[in-house]
């Protein structure tokens, strides 16, 4: 049984899903746009990766978005309203409130993207462009799966390292030494995997033409609506959000919310909800067959 009711779709569905929302977290430079990404994303960080995961994320996201929302008045004094003077320069309102939707657009991003790496995992990425462009999406896989290898293997050299010469830890010298052997053979395993990788994949013809393979994913109807849907909403919120919407900073705040703007809204809101809904009644359809089943498994 598959864990997630997110599983049952083809990829191109979750890729259409996840980089739609990204995309329009980086066009959607406006507060409640803005406000309603960051509490779809929080709910979709939670539902699939866990509360604990996603305070983790924030522990090191938040401080950093926080520095950016904290540098744009330092170093912008455009506005009319002074809140207060920091070294004789003014930070005012506009600045402020301006940095604040920086961060949390910034915010935003890495929660998207933190969605995306467990629903587009590198098979399925590497399903969906292996055929258009191998040696491109090979490489962004790479890449993708690189600093959490990086990670296990640094700390598994780390303890190997501290086994082998414990005496080492009793001097900054000997700490700076060892962290630079750690380094060199961090980077001799890393480069040597990667030619090991990289001879395999030719002997197998990866990228030759006319090849073909077995895939476990198949393309049906829902998984065409679904996409339809993924487009149709995105389309209708972008649009609205440019024809209906408009925020000036500068030199006084000036938010135009239009009567279509209400609508882009919700589409940009109803496309966030989807996967939490799906994903509750998925929920609830297997409790609900465990309750028949007698909490079997079925």
């Amino acid at each position: 049984m598959k864990s997630r009711a997110a599983d049952y779709f083809h990829p191109a569905v979750l890729f259409v899903y996840t980089i739609s929302l990204a995309v329009m977290s980086m066009l959607f430079f406006n507060p409640i746009f803005i406000a309603i990404g960051l509490v779809f994303a929080a709910v979709q960080n939670i539902m699939l990766l866990g509360a604990r995961h996603l305070l983790r994320q924030l522990a090191w996201s938040l401080p950093l978005c926080i520095a950016v929302a904290l540098f744009n008045p330092l170093v912008n004094s455009g506005g009319k309203t002074v809140l207060f003077y920091l070294f004789g320069n003014p930070v005012t309102m506009e600045a402020t409130f301006y940095g604040a939707c920086s961060g949390g657009m910034l915010l935003l991003i890495f929660l998207w993207f933190s969605v995306y790496n467990v629903l587009v995992t590198p098979d399925k990425f590497m399903y969906l462009f292996s055929g258009i462009a191998p040696a491109a999406s090979m490489v962004l896989v790479m890449t993708q799966r690189m600093i959490p290898m990086f990670a296990r293997r640094l700390k598994a050299i780390s303890a190997a390292q501290k086994t082998l010469f414990p005496a080492s830890d009793g001097n900054r010298k000997s700490r700076f030494k060892r962290a630079l052997r750690e380094i060199s053979i961090l980077l001799s395993w890393s480069m040597e995997d990667g030619l090991d990788t990289a001879d395999s994949m030719k002997a197998r013809g990866y990228g030759g033409q006319k090849r073909t393979s077995f895939s476990i994913y198949s393309f049906t109807a829902t998984d065409a609506a679904a996409i339809i849907a993924e487009i149709v909403l995105a389309i209708i919120s972008v649009v609205c959000y440019y024809k209906y919407t408009s925020i000036r900073f500068f030199p006084r705040i000036r938010l135009n919310f239009g009567a279509g703007a209400y609508i882009g809204a919700s589409a940009f809101a109803i496309l966030g909800a989807a996967l939490p809904i799906i994903e509750t009644q998925f929920i609830l359809m297997w409790k609900k067959i465990y309750k028949i089943e007698g909490g079997r498994q079925p």
